[in-house]
């Protein structure tokens, strides 16, 4: 049985560390917006070490790296900065057409650690044309990705994705 790598659990201290602060942060008095606002800052600084560690693991860390050409982007009341503690981690790996056997070892590290530190992942690897298409047949998709926010990655591919989703919506609501 493998063993759960040493920045897995390093991470899931930190959520831990976390989550006990902001209890006592709420326990003085801490207003639930900026507790939900906090929640995300630390899932993003959680999610974004377990992004560089699965890049150098696999060899696509670097300016020409992997990170370079796709975009992680994060859904919904994550996308929101509306984090409770125990809500779900809405991450979308978006990337462009055929980088797919390239972003395929990276999204099954990246999804797997998350999954051991201890977050609920709901997520999607898609390119953008794929990702839109999904959205317009599944309203639940759809609403989630109508508030996304660029983790990580190549801003051109994620401003791509959300002129041509902006598109696609405006037009399916005008039918």
């Amino acid at each position: 049985m493998p063993s759960i790598r040493a920045n897995v659990v390093a991470a899931k201290a930190r959520l831990a560390q976390g989550y006990e602060e902001f209890k006592r942060m709420h326990q003085e008095g801490c207003s639930g917006v900026e507790l939900c606002a906090k929640f995300a800052g630390l899932r993003d600084a959680v999610l974004l070490d377990l992004i560089r560690e699965a890049l150098a693991d696999i060899n696509e860390s670097g300016p020409k790296g992997l990170l370079s050409q796709i975009a992680l982007a994060a859904n919904g009341g994550y996308g929101r900065r509306e984090v409770a503690p125990f809500s779900d981690v809405d991450l979308q790996v978006l990337y462009p057409l055929g980088l797919g056997t390239r972003v395929a070892p990276f999204a099954e590290r990246l999804l797997r650690d998350v999954f051991d530190a201890g977050l609920i992942l709901g997520h999607s690897v898609r390119t953008p044309d794929q990702t839109c298409r999904q959205a317009m047949t599944d309203p639940d998709t759809c609403t989630s990705l109508v508030q996304t926010q660029l983790l990580s990655g190549n801003r051109h591919l994620y401003q791509r994705f959300r002129r041509l989703f902006g598109r696609q919506v405006n037009r399916h609501t005008r039918m």
